[in-house]
C-alpha cells in the first residue's frame, strides 16, 4: 500500500480583486470603512487571506442575495463591523478567491 505524506495545508488563500467593483463598494461606506477595506485589500493581495479568518456564507445572504460557493471575512478580524465576501474560483492557474463585495455588517456596523 502506497502512503503519501500528508501535504501541509495552506495557511493563506490567494485572492483577486476587481478594482471597478472594489471602488464602487467604497462609494457606499464610511471613511472608517474605506480605510479598513483598503488596508485589508493590501494585506490580502500581498499575503493572501489567512484561512483561519474565512467563514462560510449562508446560501442566501441579506436582502435575498444568493451566495453559493462563497466565503466571507469580518473586518477587522475576528469580528469587526465590516465584511468582505469572496467566491471560490478554479481556473487554469488553480484555485483562488474572487472578491465580490465589501460593506457594513448590519447592526454590527452601526
Amino acid at each position: 500500500m502506497n502512503q503519501t505524506p500528508d501535504k501541509p495545508r495552506p495557511t493563506h488563500a490567494p485572492v483577486r480583486f476587481d478594482d471597478h467593483i472594489f471602488q464602487e463598494d467604497l462609494a457606499y461606506t464610511s471613511v472608517t470603512g474605506i480605510a479598513v477595506a483598503r488596508l485589508s485589500r493590501h494585506r490580502y493581495e500581498s499575503k493572501g487571506i489567512p484561512v483561519g479568518e474565512l467563514r462560510i456564507t449562508e446560501a442566501k445572504g441579506p436582502h435575498a442575495a444568493v451566495l453559493p460557493q462563497c466565503l466571507k471575512v469580518y473586518l477587522p478580524p475576528p469580528d469587526g463591523p465590516f465584511g468582505m465576501v469572496f467566491r471560490l474560483m478554479i481556473d487554469e492557474d488553480g484555485a483562488h478567491l474572487q472578491y465580490l463585495a465589501f460593506g457594513g455588517r448590519g447592526a454590527a456596523a452601526g
